[in-house]
């Protein structure tokens, strides 16, 4: 069996596909096949949105996330699983392959997701993340409204924090709709 190996402290791409596939290594040694849905970083890595690192695997609260959670805890991979979220269905997600080993699959969250997943959280590279992901998409500002609208109405905490987070979106990638956001949500400042 597979023991631990030391991974750098930040994971580029070919780092997160050779920690993907030693994982593939240890599921294909126990003859076990797993399915698991990533969220984080490695997802905006793997789907190019944009070439940053990351230093963890988030993955949804569905399929075979326990099993992955076990693995990366025998192999040395920081790993866990989110379940804090109000405004994303983890039942309910659109997703597709990101990694397709011999025993292991990795889905990403798609663009939307994604989008949601980080206004909700808004720290650290959620803000870049965003925008990267608007503009790889050539994601249209009415789909981000509506994208606001429904989070708004499932975001469990302070609503006008998540209604900050989306204007600076909108100020940053459709800075000429900034007017028309602040009478849809009242977020004015002035």
């Amino acid at each position: 069996m597979r023991g631990k190996k030391k991974y750098p402290k930040e994971w580029d791409k070919n780092t997160i596909l050779e920690i993907l596939q030693d994982l593939d290594g240890y599921f294909m040694e126990k003859g076990e096949k797993a399915t698991v849905t990533a969220i984080g970083g490695i997802v905006i890595v793997l789907q190019d949105f944009q070439p940053r690192s990351t230093n963890d695997l988030d993955i949804a609260p569905v399929s075979d996330a326990d099993r992955l959670l076990k693995a990366c805890k025998k192999l040395g991979i920081s790993a866990e699983v989110v379940t804090l979220c109000s405004t994303v269905d983890f039942n309910d997600i659109r997703t597709k392959p990101v990694f397709t080993g011999k025993a292991l699959t990795l889905n990403g969250v798609g663009a939307e997701d994604l989008i949601r997943l980080k206004l909700e959280r808004f720290r650290k590279h959620d803000p870049e993340d965003i925008y990267a992901i608007i503009e790889k998409e050539k994601f249209p500002f009415e789909r981000f409204v509506e994208l606001v609208r429904e989070g708004k109405s499932y975001y469990i905490g302070r609503v006008d924090e998540y209604l900050v987070s989306a204007r600076l979106v909108v100020e940053r990638m459709f800075s000429e709709r900034l007017g028309e956001f602040d009478r849809l949500f009242g977020t004015a400042f002035g």
